[in-house]
């Protein structure tokens, strides 16, 4: 028989030894990395991957309307973890091309193009503090277009945390939100005043704060939510409601971001169920 053809044996020891070191996960992640960046030079490409890979690394979205509490769900995660925290603020520190056009769209109502949304997480996910503490990157993606862009650009989420509420309690919730400008943690006069009269006396409301605004915001939410949640399921995905008390939530949200598996696992095991399952009939041929 012509070597060419003749089936490729693999030793069904083989299959335990991926499943214990997680070979095929490793590989989809490969090729992942390949299909996405396309590099010119796939060798140095891996190369540098492998040297940068750490599967151990939290990738995480936290999604919601306005009011539903992402920034302080992932502040209080940052602050248990120090998982960097990446919103609109993060984003657009620096003064570049593209950032100038993230801020014109902001400026005139307009969701930033995914491509430049993905350029721009995918340059500051890039820097050593994500690399080594991981990712979060809160309130985006807002639209189906940011969330494929960001996939484009490998900007993939291990967790995606929906937060939900009914739109009369976040209204209510966004009409009495205040920010602390020395420090950027946020209040609210009803639920969640601060304990330090200093702390009450420095309190600002946040921008654009009235009923209109925030209805328009919560509109634009519906629209575009169901688009994102189908773009983004290659991740693990948790809906959690909002409408209770921030510690009852930050605490299912961080037992979900603790006890999930690694969701690039999902496929890759679709993938190694198919080669074991390959390797144990050729075994019984054999044999």
């Amino acid at each position: 028989m012509d070597e060419t053809k003749r089936p490729l044996r693999i030793p069904p020891e083989f299959t335990m030894y991926a499943e214990k070191n997680e070979i095929f996960s490793l590989y989809e992640r490969m090729i992942q990395e390949l299909i996405v960046g396309q590099p010119s030079d796939p060798l140095d490409h891996m190369i540098d991957f492998l040297h940068r890979e750490n599967d151990d690394i939290s990738q995480i979205m936290i999604i919601g309307p306005p009011a539903s509490g992402k920034a302080s769900i992932a502040q209080l995660i940052n602050k248990e973890s120090n998982i960097q925290k990446i919103d609109t603020d993060e984003l657009l520190t620096v003064d570049t091309e593209q950032v100038k056009r993230a801020r014109g769209c902001l400026e005139n109502d307009v969701d930033i193009p995914g491509d430049t949304l993905g350029a721009l997480v995918k340059e500051r996910v890039s820097k050593k503090d994500c690399a080594d503490n991981g990712w979060m990157l809160v309130g985006y993606p807002k639209t189906r277009d940011q969330a494929l862009a960001l996939q484009r650009h490998g900007i993939f989420a291990k967790h995606v945390v929906f937060l939900e509420s009914p739109d009369m309690v976040l209204i209510e919730r966004f009409m009495g939100k205040r920010v602390d400008p020395t420090t950027g943690d946020i209040y609210h006069l009803t639920f969640e005043p601060p304990e330090s009269p200093d702390v009450t006396r420095r309190l600002k409301p946040v921008e654009n704060q009235s009923e209109k605004f925030v209805r328009k915001r919560l509109l634009h939410y519906h629209r575009n939510i169901e688009g994102v949640r189908s773009a983004v399921q290659n991740g693990s995905t948790k809906i959690i409601n909002a409408d209770q008390p921030k510690t009852d939530v930050y605490a299912q949200v961080y037992h979900f971001l603790c006890q999930q598996p690694d969701p690039l696992l999902r496929s890759a095991r679709g993938l190694y169920y198919r080669v074991r399952e390959a390797v144990a009939r050729q075994h019984r041929q054999d044999y």
